[in-house]
Parts: structure tokens; C-alpha cells; sequence
């Protein structure tokens, strides 16, 4: 089985809250628009309400998670080009 990677599902964060099928589902969304994201966007595509998606970007460190899928997105697409 594959290790767990910060942008899959999260069973349990750090902090013990174990993250909600729909605030993955958002999440997905999010991550999913590329250097265009905001939560505002993802919310309005996921029929969310905003305030919502805020609280679960921040509970569920949606910042530092998309931030660690570009990075291995750039490290994979640099070993293909090589």
C-alpha cells in the first residue's frame, strides 16, 4: 500500500480531527484549480457556502496541503522532461 500523501484523504490530522468526506470533497475541488484556487471558487463549484469552506481550509490545512501536490507535481513533470 502506498504511504499517504498530504493531499489524499486524512483519516486523522495532526491536531486528532479526522477530516469529513465532504470537506475532503471541497478540498478535491480546490486542489483540482490549479494556480487559479481560491476557496471562494471551490465553494461556489462544490455548492458549498463560503464562510464553510473557510473553516475547513483552515482546520484541514488546505494552504500547506495544495502547496506540497505542486511541489511534487513540478518534481515529477522536471523527471519527465529529463
Amino acid at each position: 500500500m502506498a504511504d499517504l500523501q498530504p493531499w489524499d484523504f486524512q483519516q486523522f490530522t495532526p491536531a486528532g480531527k479526522k477530516e469529513t468526506a465532504k470537506a475532503y470533497r471541497v478540498f478535491r475541488v480546490y486542489l483540482e484549480l490549479g494556480s487559479n484556487r481560491t476557496i471562494k471558487t471551490a465553494a461556489e463549484i462544490a455548492g458549498e457556502k463560503h464562510d464553510v469552506c473557510k473553516v475547513m481550509s483552515s482546520r484541514y490545512n488546505w494552504t500547506e496541503r495544495t502547496a506540497l501536490y505542486d511541489a511534487h507535481m513540478v518534481s515529477l513533470w522536471g523527471k519527465q522532461v529529463r
